[in-house]
């Protein structure tokens, strides 16, 4: 019955997050942490998986029969193309280590948490595509062009602003 009820549920919404899901299923995610794997295997190569962002007004699962499928998709592409497992904890590690000493440094700081963002920030966000920056270049006017040719279903609707792309407000992803 709880099984049914979080089903239902999750085919309702395009994004959910579920906290204690380990604690009601029974799930270990210990046994799945990247540190853990990437002792058995170091050098398995993940696939490098490239999704098209779409609008979620169009977001449909195709085996749903009825006449309005509520169901929610993702159809993505994945290329032979990846990186080997132990590239990604590396670089997992790297981050995670990087927020501990921003962490450090607002505990230790009289600047306002704002301003050290500000500081750590200013070279992280230099210009790059993915930036909003990166939207109003000659580069990403000549992109536009082309996803404009895509079918409605295919198109992304973030024209402007790449964080917009699900049409709605996500807390702590196009939003604050």
């Amino acid at each position: 019955m709880r099984h049914q009820k979080l089903h239902k549920h999750l085919m309702k919404t395009s994004m959910c997050v579920i906290t204690g899901l380990a604690n009601v299923t029974g799930f270990d995610e210990k046994k799945f942490s990247p540190a853990l794997l990437v002792k058995w295997k170091p050098n398995f190569v993940h696939p490098l998986m490239h999704q098209l962002p779409q609008p979620t007004t169009s977001n449909f699962n195709r085996d749903d029969k009825n006449e309005h499928p509520k169901k929610w998709t993702i159809i993505g592409n994945v290329t032979e193309k990846g990186f080997p497992l132990k590239t990604f904890v590396d670089w997992l590690n790297n981050g995670i280590n990087y927020a501990k000493e921003v962490y450090a440094k607002m505990r230790e700081s009289q600047m306002t948490d704002l301003e050290i963002f500000r500081a750590e920030t200013r070279d992280i966000f230099a210009p790059e595509p993915a930036s909003n920056k990166w939207t109003t270049s000659q580069h990403q006017c000549k992109s536009d062009c082309e996803v404009d040719q895509l079918p409605y279903m295919l198109s992304p609707n973030g024209k402007g602003n790449l964080l917009n792309y699900a049409g709605e407000n996500i807390a702590g992803l196009n939003s604050a």
